[in-house]
C-alpha cells in the first residue's frame, strides 16, 4: 500500500509511464480474469491511457503537475468515459477506486479500475531503473524537440496574424485613397463653382452690359451665395475624421469661394491620412515578412531537433532491458503529438523516418 501511495503521488504523464511499464507484456496473473492490458500488443489500450491522462490533467488546476482528482473530478472522469454508470453506481465505483482511502483518486487507481488490475502486481513490476540515465537523457531530448515543434507553430501563428494585419492595414490604405481621390474631386468641383460664382459676380458689375443682364447674373450670384456648394452636398467620403470635416465645412459655407477653401482643406486632410494609411501598409506588409521568414527559419531547426531526439531514443531503445518499454512508447507519442505543430508535408515526412527507424531496429533484432 506504501508503494501505491508512493506511485500516486508522481506527476500523471509518471504515473501512465509507470503502468505503461507495468504491464507492457500481459502475463496470465496480472488480471483475476488473465492477461492484463498487454500494451505492447494492444496499441489501443496505449491510446486510452494517453488520452486518461489527458483528461485527468485538463480537469486538475495543477495541470500537469497534479497527480489526483478530487471525488467530483473523478465523477466528470467516470462520466465521460463510464456514461452508462447509473449515479448511485458511480458512488460505488468511487469509493471501490480509491484504493488508498484518502478520498481521492489519482490516475493510477483509475487505470486499476479501468483494466482490472491486479494492483499488487503493478507496485511490484520492474521499471528498468538499470537504463534511467539513458532514458533521461532521451527524455531530454524529446523535451527538446517538443518545444522547438511548439516553437514553430507559435511562430507560424504570429505570422498569420502579421499577415492579417497587413491585410486589414492594406485595406484601410485603400479606403484612405478613395476617400483622398473623392475629396480632390469635390475640392475642384468647388473651385470650379467659385471661379463660375466670381465671373457671374463680374457680369452684375459690368456696366458694359445691359440693367437685364447685370441684374440677372446678381440674382444668379445670390442664389449661388445662398446654396449649399453642389460638390460638397455629393461627395460622401468614408474616412472618419474628413468626413466630419467635410460636415462642418458644409455647415460652415455661407459663399461658394468659402466653400472652395473648405473642400481644399479636406482634400489635403484626405491626402495626409491617405499618406499615413500607406505608410501603416507598408509598415504592416514588413512586419508580416519578417514574421514569415521567423516562422520558416524555425521549421528545419525543429526538425534538427526531431532527428536528434529520435535517433537517442532508437539507441536507448536497442540497448535497453524489457522493462522501461512503456516509457519508449509514451516519448514516441509525445513526439507524435508535437509533429502537429509542424507543417503537413514536414510532419509527413518525419513521421516516415521514425517508422522507417523502429523497422530498421526491429530488424536488427531490438524491440520489445
Amino acid at each position: 500500500m506504501q508503494k501505491l501511495k508512493a506511485i500516486s503521488d508522481k506527476p500523471y504523464k509518471e504515473q501512465a509511464q509507470y503502468f505503461l511499464n507495468a504491464f507492457w507484456v500481459g502475463t496470465e496473473y496480472d488480471t483475476a480474469d488473465g492477461p492484463g492490458p498487454d500494451f505492447a500488443h494492444n496499441e489501443e489500450n496505449c491510446e486510452l491511457v494517453w488520452a486518461y491522462k489527458n483528461a485527468f490533467v485538463e480537469l486538475d488546476k495543477k495541470d500537469e503537475a497534479g497527480n489526483e482528482l478530487d471525488e467530483f473530478q473523478a465523477h466528470v472522469i467516470l462520466e465521460k468515459y463510464d456514461s452508462a454508470l447509473t449515479v448511485t453506481k458511480m458512488r460505488e465505483v468511487l469509493s471501490e477506486i480509491d484504493v488508498d482511502f484518502n478520498k481521492m483518486v489519482s490516475l493510477t487507481e483509475y487505470l486499476i479500475y479501468k483494466f482490472g488490475v491486479k494492483w499488487v502486481r503493478l507496485v511490484n513490476a520492474p521499471q528498468g531503473g538499470e537504463d534511467a540515465a539513458a532514458v533521461a537523457q532521451a527524455q531530454k531530448l524529446v523535451d527538446a524537440a517538443k518545444e522547438k515543434m511548439q516553437e514553430v507553430a507559435d511562430a507560424a501563428k504570429a505570422a498569420q496574424e502579421a499577415a492579417d494585419a497587413s491585410k486589414a492595414e492594406a485595406a484601410k490604405a485603400a479606403e484612405a485613397a478613395a476617400a483622398s481621390a473623392e475629396a480632390q474631386k469635390a475640392a475642384e468641383a468647388a473651385q470650379a463653382d467659385a471661379e463660375k460664382a466670381a465671373a457671374v459676380e463680374a457680369q452684375g458689375e459690368d456696366m458694359s452690359l445691359g440693367i437685364v443682364k447685370r441684374n440677372r447674373a446678381k440674382n444668379e450670384a445670390a442664389q449661388m451665395r445662398a446654396s449649399d456648394p453642389q460638390p460638397l452636398r455629393t461627395a460622401r467620403i468614408n474616412q472618419g475624421a474628413t468626413v466630419r470635416k467635410l460636415a462642418r465645412a458644409q455647415k460652415k459655407a455661407e459663399a461658394t469661394a468659402a466653400a472652395a477653401a473648405e473642400a481644399t482643406a479636406v482634400a489635403a486632410a484626405a491626402r495626409a491620412q491617405a499618406d499615413a494609411a500607406q505608410a501603416a501598409a507598408e509598415a504592416a506588409a514588413a512586419d508580416a515578412q519578417a514574421a514569415a521568414d521567423e516562422a520558416e527559419a524555425a521549421i528545419p531547426v525543429a526538425e534538427e531537433a526531431f532527428n536528434k531526439a529520435i535517433e537517442e531514443l532508437e539507441v536507448v531503445k536497442a540497448t535497453a532491458k524489457t522493462a522501461g518499454q512503456g516509457t519508449f512508447w509514451w516519448m514516441d507519442r509525445e513526439l507524435i503529438e508535437a509533429m502537429k505543430f509542424m507543417p503537413q508535408k514536414k510532419a509527413a515526412k518525419m513521421m516516415a523516418e521514425m517508422q522507417a527507424r523502429k523497422a530498421a531496429r526491429a530488424g536488427g533484432g531490438g524491440g520489445e
